[in-house]
């Protein structure tokens, strides 16, 4: 009989990874079925094919493990056709760039845009810039300069009305510095009572309070504030004598910030006047 040969085969090589190569950055999904605009997604897949070293043929080769749905039905109906990643990028933008539907809801954006409660000015600021860019490109810096007055925060407004800016970089400036002299007011104000302990928030003397009896100082002035300044009660807190002044300041301060402004009363007509009668 003859000799049977044993075949074996040999274990694939195990992946071996360096600890100082440098990790590639991943890239999202496009399938133009959600909101991600095909320019921006383009943009960002320059900028993780530039990180990880990719020239053209690669991109153009990877391009298909990040796309999905229609846009990777897409591809794969036309690969033959797309011979290099510049024919590619003009295809995509072509097929789904839709640049009046991305410049009209740029448009809608703009128009409504404004600075969210919190929100960092330069984060503001750089919203705005960008929409500006997709509704034109060549927008003018004092077209520029309307749309960030309109929506942004009032107290940066007046300060922007009062220095005039010519250009968004001259906007950008002044709304760093006024970010940083905020900073700085409020940490002036507040360091004492943050570096300081507990106690030395009470007034020294005979009638010092110990903690707990400070907490519940200022708690039920805390409540009498709020109480006062949302018209739940006429009067206003009764002081404290065992608290600091700064310390019953920084209190009425901090409630008016939080609190929704008062609303306003209904207009009433005045009742008519008998000369008003009279014909």
């Amino acid at each position: 009989m003859p000799e049977t040969a044993t075949q074996t085969t040999s274990p694939l090589p195990s992946a071996v990874f360096c600890s100082g190569a440098a990790r590639q950055h991943d890239q999202a999904i496009f399938s133009d079925t959600d909101e991600t605009d095909v320019e921006d997604w383009l943009a960002s897949y320059e900028r993780v094919s530039a990180y990880n070293k990719w020239d053209g043929t690669v991109k153009l080769t990877n391009v298909i493990f990040y796309l999905s749905d229609v846009a990777n039905l897409w591809f794969r109906n036309h690969e033959a056709d797309i011979l290099s990643w510049a024919a590619l990028k003009t295809s995509l933008t072509e097929v789904f760039g839709r640049p009046a539907a991305r410049k009209l809801c740029a448009e809608q954006r703009l128009r409504s845009w404004a600075q969210h409660t919190g929100e960092n000015l330069n984060s503001y600021i750089e919203d705005v810039v960008d929409l500006c860019k997709r509704v034109n490109p060549s927008m003018s810096d004092t077209n520029k300069i309307k749309h960030i007055m309109k929506g942004i925060e009032d107290d940066a407004f007046q300060m922007l009305v009062t220095k005039d800016p010519q250009t968004v970089s001259g906007v950008i400036g002044y709304c760093q510095s006024f970010d940083e002299l905020r900073k700085q007011c409020l940490s002036t104000r507040r360091a004492g009572l943050q570096e300081a302990p507990l106690c030395s928030l009470a007034l020294p003397g005979d009638g010092a309070l110990d903690q707990q009896s400070l907490l519940q100082s200022i708690q039920q002035f805390v409540r009498e504030e709020v109480a006062h300044q949302l018209y739940l009660s006429t009067c206003p807190p009764t002081p404290v004598p065992s608290l600091t002044p700064n310390l019953q300041r920084v209190i009425e301060e901090q409630v008016a910030e939080i609190l929704p402004p008062p609303p306003q009363p209904p207009l009433i007509a005045a009742p008519p006047m008998y000369a008003d009668a009279v014909v």
